[in-house]
């Protein structure tokens, strides 16, 4: 999942066997942004840069504060640090405000994202796994990669895994938070 779980998820979990109709709090560090464009990954990738450069623009932020991937397959994951919001903490509706706000955001770039992944138990796939139809790997890019490489040469180095740091915990953007607080309601 995009999100992280408290004791509630394992008490859900070992009372039901599922995680079917899980109802309590969670929460992330990082909010994601799926972009796929099923048979377009040129399309796919002007987004991600749109995207990229909307959210560096438009909180102020470091262009390395941010995480890029190539999906290893028709798209990109950019993780935005949560703390540029404040860090807001968990919450049984975490998931729904996370969707509002990239909604929100995305809508103001003018690219369409993948909303399905703010569900919140959907599976969403790690940093260097690999594809199952592929057999390219969710590699980590630079923003600097993202921004100038041609995109057959982001597909070709999805072919191996890239290790990476976390970027460290952003100060909040004033209008980040007032943003994030706007998704709340």
């Amino acid at each position: 999942s995009a999100f992280t779980f408290g004791d509630a998820f394992a008490d859900h979990l070992n009372a039901t066997g599922s995680t079917k109709d899980y109802k309590d709090e969670c929460f992330a560090l990082w909010l994601w942004f799926d972009i796929d464009r099923e048979h377009d990954i040129e399309a796919a990738t002007t987004d991600a840069r749109k995207l990229s450069a909307a959210l560096v623009h438009r909180y102020g932020i470091d262009e390395d504060a941010l995480l890029y991937f190539f999906s290893g397959s028709k798209g990109y994951h950019i993780g935005f640090p949560l703390s540029a919001c404040g860090l807001p903490g968990p919450a049984a509706a975490f998931h729904t405000t996370c969707r509002r706000f990239a909604e929100s955001i995305a809508s103001h770039s003018g690219v369409a994202i993948d909303s399905s992944v703010y569900d919140r138990v959907r599976a969403f796939r790690a940093p260097n796994s690999r594809h199952p139809k592929t057999g390219r790997y969710k590699r980590y890019l630079s923003f600097d990669a993202l921004m100038h490489l041609q995109t057959s040469r982001l597909i070709e180095l999805a072919a191996d895994p890239e290790p990476f740091e976390i970027p460290n915990a952003t100060e909040p953007s004033e209008l980040a938070v007032a943003d994030w607080a706007a998704a709340v309601t």
